[in-house]
């Protein structure tokens, strides 16, 4: 049972660290050779007919999600990041990477500002979306406000267990298909690695978990949350009993319903509150 617990809880952290670090294909046809300014046509994750360049020098991202997938498969065209990096982050990342300017987004609690964007000019834009929200609504705002830069939906950059998808169609925009196909097969052998040793255990096998969030640990994202959606993924319970908050999620709880609660793991997700607890 122990042996178990702890083999399921460095799963949680390996697919963690996939999960952070991360449809069809595109469709073209390109305007005349020799043409400085010659375009493709692509059918992107929204079923969107976009029109981008046929060589793509740079990207931005409204959202952070987006911008990783960019990083892991065309990190040269990426120009910018969404927030700033952190020193963990710069551990694992070129000096080099580290320099791209910080440039915002729409994510979380965060509202991007269209002229940061438009100022850096990039080739295209992309729009990372849940299918659960409007995603119609929000590209059309997006690429009305963008103007002339093409804005590409990408579809579900959240969901843990359906990457490859999203991980194949930036293989084929930025022409980067064997990177692409060798990230995953890397993600795909883990996520069956887990579902395998996932599969066989019963509920009284599987540690009950506790997601801390915020400095004080008393926010957290309950079952059907993206946010703690490896939980179940990797094979625990998620013992919090409480509303999702839609979006940036982080439903506060009290210190009293987490005794009451009395998870078998906590998960740290602040520093802080790791370093106090």
């Amino acid at each position: 049972m122990l042996k178990n617990k702890k083999v399921l809880f460095s799963l949680v952290l390996l697919i963690f660290v996939l999960a952070a670090a991360f449809a069809a294909g595109c469709t073209s046809s390109t305007s005349p050779a020799g043409d400085q300014n010659q375009t493709r046509t692509i059918t992107d994750m929204a079923g969107r007919t976009v029109e981008v360049p046929v060589e793509i020098n740079s990207v931005l991202c409204t959202s952070p999600q987006s911008t990783e997938l960019i990083y892991l498969i065309a990190p040269d065209q990426l120009a910018g990041w969404n927030s700033k990096l952190s020193d963990v982050n710069k551990q694992y990342i070129p000096e080099k990477y580290q320099t791209l300017p910080v440039i915002g987004g729409w994510f979380g609690t965060q509202t991007g500002n269209y002229e940061t964007f438009i100022e850096m000019d990039p080739d295209v834009v992309m729009e990372g979306f849940n299918i659960e929200g409007n995603v119609s609504d929000t590209i059309v705002e997006r690429q009305e406000k963008m103007g002339d830069i093409s804005v590409v939906g990408l579809e579900d950059t959240t969901n843990a267990a359906g990457y490859s998808d999203a991980i194949r169609f930036v293989g084929n925009l930025f022409g980067e298909e064997e990177r692409a196909d060798n990230l995953i097969t890397f993600y795909e052998d883990i996520l069956n690695k887990v579902n395998a040793r996932v599969s066989g255990l019963n509920d009284s096998e599987k540690p009950t978990v506790y997601y801390a969030e915020g400095p004080e640990g008393l926010q957290t994202d309950p079952e059907g949350s993206q946010h703690s959606q490896l939980i179940s993924l990797c094979g625990g319970i998620n013992i919090a009993d409480c509303q999702i908050t839609p979006g940036y999620g982080r439903t506060t709880v009290s210190m009293e319903q987490i005794i009451e609660w009395d998870p078998e793991i906590i998960l740290a997700g602040d520093p802080a509150f790791y370093k106090s607890v």
